[in-house]
This record gives C-alpha cells, structure tokens and sequence, in this order.
C-alpha cells in the first residue's frame, strides 16, 4: 500500500486542475460566509427573517468565513479545491482496501484512475465550492474507516475508541452540512456483510441532533425539501429522470447502464462483485432515482465497481498493471509535479457573468439599502453588503414559510399589481434576475416611480424614485 497514497494523490492532482477551472458559482456559499462571520449570534440576513434562523451548516460557514478572512474569495476557491482533493484521496485508498479484499491484490493503475475519473465525471455537475464539500470528504473518510476497521479485529480497547472516533466525524459532518443520516445505508451494508457490531446504527440518528437546532433539524430539512421541490421546482431535488436535469445526469444513467451490463456478464460479475460495495451503490442509486442531487454521491459510493468494470473490458495488459509496481519515490516526485503546476493554475475566480462586481460598485452608491433582489442573488448581496443592505430573500429554502415564496413567486412573475406597487415603494434597489423576472422587468420599464440604473449581463437594476 505504500505506493497507493501517492498514487490516488496523483490521480486526485490531476483531476483537482479541473476544479480550479471552475469559477465560484454558487452564490449561497456567500450567504454562508456572512452567516459564518456572524456565528454564533445568528443575526438576522434578511427582511424576511422573522426570527433568527437555525444555523444548519455553521461549522463550514465559519471555517469558510476565516480562510475568507485570511486570504480573500481566492483563498475559499483554494479550500474547495483542497476539499475536494482530500474525497478523492480516501476515495482512492478505499478502493485499494476494497479490490485487494475482492482480488487478493492491489488495484491496478489503469482501474484506480478510471474508478476515480468516473466518480469525478458523474459528480462534475455538482461540485462547485458549497457547503457540501464536507459531506463529500465525511462520506469519503467514512468509507476507508469502516472498510479498514473491518479488515482489522478490534482489540478491548478499539471497541471503544472506534465507535468515539466514528460519532466525532458524524457530529463533524452534521453540523458542517446537515447531511449525516446519508452515512445510514453505508454502516447498515458495513454491519451486514462486514459483521461490524450492529448498534452503530444508532450512530448517525444521535449525531444528526447533535446541533443547534437539535431535534427541530428534521422538520428544517423537511421544509426545505418541500418547498424545494414542490413549490420552487429546483432543479437538483427532481428525480433523476426528470427533463429539467437530463443534460446534468446524463453521466450518471450512462455509468448506471453500463454498470448493470457489466453485472449481467458472469466474467465481469466475479471481477468485480462484492455486496458490501454493490449494496451500498445500489441504496445511493436508488436515492438518486428521488432527488438528482444525490447522484455525485452515487458516483463516489460506485468508484471502486466503475473502475473494475472498466478494467473488465480494457483489450490490453495494462488493466492487470499494479499500481504498487509505481516506486513510491517515483510517484512522490511524480505527485510533487503535479502540486506544483496545480499551483500554477489559478483559473478563474468568478464567472464572466457574476453580478459581484456589479454589486461592489453599487455599494459605493448607496451604501444603505432595503433591496428587493432575486433568490440566486441574496448571498452575494449579502456578502457585499451586509448588515448595511438589507436584501429580501436568501437561498436558504427552509428558513422561508411557503407563504414568503408564494408572495415572492407573484411578485416576480408580476401577477398582483398592489404587490408590485409595495415592493415599489417599501425598496430603494430592485436587483432582478433578466431572465426569472421578465415580466416584472417589462412592466417596471414603463413604470414612472422606478428608474433603470444598470444592466449586466443578467441583472437588472432598477431604483425606486421614492428612495
């Protein structure tokens, strides 16, 4: 295994430049920041804000708000990035454990490289710098724990430090993203075919109210999946085979497919089956088939049989090549290599297209404002202005009841006269989205109380004359 480490960091390198070509898209990572800077008083964001709302990923909020604090966006960026090279990393090393528990040996570099390419292809639709980064890295350490415990009888005193040490990281991840109960299929296929002791199961219900909000978190997610799906029809909590994220998953049925061929096919079956692995990727394919969401998992939870599946049909030797005929020499400075021209890639920062400089440059103007703003808009808002802007909505889904979206849903589309008239005169700045609020944007263009101060790219920027 000593070959294995710099191996699956070579790999992880190499996919981690593809990460840093991606810009910060995700405009609730900068709620979360403001929300972390603010942690523990948990101020109040936005207008809609009734009371202070639970603080579900507190723990990534503010460790994202202090690299924030220290090195600026480039710094988050970075942490993302090192965030996702750390998943890939255990998700290398439990593959290894898996194959040499399934073949009697080490992985090869061909089945490794193609396991963990696969799981970066399914998941590439879905890994922007967010607060479930850390899902990712505790769902990945989870594996190569569990995986290494129980290839190990556990002494009298592992009983006991194993299952403290498995609560710590599920209350770690809990309450950087409120995630944990996502571990229960994984400890349920480790405990059946791995024989660990069947009480770990309690683990994760424990850890998932081991948080600010305690018991309240399961209704705080409930309502944020309904509201989610139901009301909001985003795009990631519609089933997999819904047409709003076809072209997102269309990776994910590809691999799924080409899996179920392969297990169709007795030589590949034997190569490649192995219930633990096959049962847990079955349980997060089935997840999928609920929320498109769940389908990055699936690919990282399926690395270890895409990778064996590949190898299965690959015509020539280096399918049987190990990876620990690399040197560990070699590959160190081989993985040194590759550090140092990730650190030569900065990509870039924000995309082309990102309102944030726009809302820099408004901040100057009116350094206080109520602003009535679109929903993808609210964190970057927040993390020009706050608590000086005080913007209308976030992307907090489940801080909101359903009757705020509806209100806010009839203002965008424009359908309720008197409340457009309200927001008018109640908001000094209207922060619309070109495209969402295209009717509210065409009946705001003839209307005399509000004037169009800015249009970039897709914000749209009007000010109230009653301001």
């Amino acid at each position: 295994m000593r070959s294995i480490v710099p191996v699956t960091l070579i790999i992880a390198l190499v996919l981690a430049q593809f990460w840093m070509l991606r810009p910060l898209d995700d405009c609730d990572l900068y709620t979360f920041i403001v929300e972390g800077r603010a942690f523990p008083s948990l101020a109040v964001l936005t207008e809609s804000e009734i009371v202070p709302g639970p603080s579900l990923s507190w723990l990534s909020g503010w460790t994202y708000a202090q690299v924030d604090f220290w090195r600026g966006l480039p710094g988050v960026k970075e942490l993302h990035v090192v965030l996702m090279v750390g998943t890939y990393i255990c998700l290398g090393l439990w593959q290894a454990l898996v194959v040499r528990r399934l073949q009697g040996r080490e992985p090869s570099l061909l089945g490794l490289g193609a396991g963990l390419s696969a799981a970066y292809i399914v998941s590439a639709t879905n890994s922007n710098a967010r607060t479930q980064d850390f899902t990712y890295v505790c769902l990945a350490l989870l594996l190569v724990v569990l995986e290494y415990w129980s290839c190990r009888l556990p002494t009298s005193r592992a009983k006991w430090i194993r299952p403290a040490l498995l609560v710590a990281l599920l209350i770690v991840w809990q309450n950087s993203h409120p995630a944990v109960l996502l571990s229960l299929p994984i400890i349920a296929a480790y405990c059946l075919f791995r024989r660990l002791p069947w009480w770990y199961l309690s683990l994760p219900p424990i850890a998932s109210v081991c948080t600010v909000s305690g018991v309240e978190i399961y209704s705080w997610a409930a309502l944020n999946v309904e509201i989610s799906r139901d009301l909001l029809h985003i795009s990631e909590w519609q089933p997999a085979w819904s047409p709003s994220v076809s072209g997102a998953m269309g990776a994910f049925w590809f691999f799924a497919v080409a899996l179920a061929f392969g297990m169709c096919i007795s030589k590949v079956r034997r190569r490649m089956w192995d219930p633990t692995v096959a049962s847990i990727s079955l349980g997060f394919f089935l997840l999928t088939l609920t929320s498109a969401r769940f389908g990055a998992l699936w690919g990282f939870v399926s690395a270890p049989l895409l990778g064996e599946l590949f190898c299965a049909f690959w015509p020539g030797t280096l399918a049987s090549k190990s990876a620990s005929s690399v040197r560990p020499r070699v590959s160190w400075i081989v993985a040194l290599v590759a550090l140092f021209a990730l650190t030569q890639n900065p990509g870039p920062l924000l995309p082309k297209n990102s309102p944030l400089r726009l809302f820099q440059e408004l901040k100057l103007r009116y350094p206080s404002a109520r602003i009535f703003n679109y929903r993808e808009f609210g964190g970057a808002l927040e993390y020009v202005g706050y608590p000086d802007w005080q913007v209308y909505i976030d992307g907090r889904i489940y801080l909101f009841a359903p009757e705020t979206w509806l209100r806010y849903e009839a203002i965008s589309r424009a359908e309720n006269q008197s409340l457009v008239d309200e927001v008018v005169h109640s908001h000094n700045l209207l922060i619309l989205h070109r495209s969402y609020h295209r009717a509210l944007i065409e009946k705001l263009r003839s209307t005399p109380s509000v004037r169009l101060i800015a249009e970039q790219s897709d914000a749209v920027v009007f000010e109230s004359v009653h301001s």
